[in-house]
């Protein structure tokens, strides 16, 4: 079962996570091509939306 946000099966919760490799590239993503808005700093809740 698949919610978006994580999958329960037999009463166990599981979230998605980020996989390791890929987490530089999230964060360069979020922090440095801030969707043409060149020098405004990404904070917390934009880091943690993706």
């Amino acid at each position: 079962m698949n919610n978006g946000e994580g999958a329960a099966i037999s009463g166990r919760v599981y979230k998605k996570v980020a996989i390791v490799e890929n987490f530089f590239d999230i964060i360069h993503a979020v922090h440095v091509d801030l969707e043409g808005r060149p020098g405004k700093h990404a904070g917390q809740k934009r880091t943690y939306r993706t």
